[in-house]
């Protein structure tokens, strides 16, 4: 299948799947398109492929999307935003929750999200942000621009989605790689205590 022709297929058009209510026909369906293992015959069509991992979406987190929406008056599409920085922040799926409690805590007080991903994303590159990329004009650079993304910046899965649907209650605003091959990190309460952290687990 082309990729234009697998691009053009996922959008949410006139799909009537209950997760994409109130979004416009031609929203991107990223963030929507279930990450899992598919088995498809070789005749598959781009219509065929996208609707099978929205019925996966459907079916692993559907519900707990649309209860997390109305308890936490959202919507949710920001929650799988929200889900889509967690995807690329979590090496250790057992941290999501921390981490979107973390990011919950910064939109709370209107903190902008300082998200090193979104970054990622509006350069195109999936590597360390460069300073001069933290100055980038997008409305995806969340070190310049308060809130959520437009849109998801990647397709989460499970761990990701569920830890934005209900993030932890956590006191932290920052964390950071410990960069000890875990993947882990360390969360602060303080920006005092995120740069003595940076310091022990050296990071610029």
């Amino acid at each position: 299948i082309p990729v234009e022709e697998f691009m053009a297929t996922a959008v949410v058009g006139q799909r009537q799947n209950t997760v994409l209510a109130g979004l416009p026909a031609d929203t991107s369906l990223e963030g929507f398109l279930f990450p899992d293992t598919y088995f498809f015959k070789p005749t598959a069509t781009a219509t065929q492929i996208v609707d099978t991992l929205l019925d996966q979406f459907e079916l692993r987190v559907g519900r707990t999307l649309r209860q997390a929406a109305v308890d936490r008056k959202t919507t949710i599409y920001d929650i799988v935003k929200l889900g889509s920085i967690v995807e690329r922040e979590a090496r250790d799926r057992q941290e999501s929750a921390t981490i979107a409690g973390v990011y919950t805590n910064r939109l709370n007080i209107g903190m902008k999200l300082d998200a090193d991903p979104t970054v990622q994303y509006a350069v195109g590159e999936w590597r360390e942000p460069t300073l001069q990329d933290l100055e980038i004009d997008s409305p995806y650079n969340t070190y310049k621009v308060a809130g959520l993304p437009p849109t998801p910046i990647c397709s989460p899965g499970q761990a990701a989605l569920e830890g934005a649907a209900k993030p932890a209650q956590v006191p932290y605003f920052y964390f950071v790689a410990k960069n000890d091959g875990t993947g882990d990190h360390a969360f602060a309460r303080t920006i005092e205590e995120h740069e003595a952290n940076r310091v022990k687990y050296g990071n610029k």
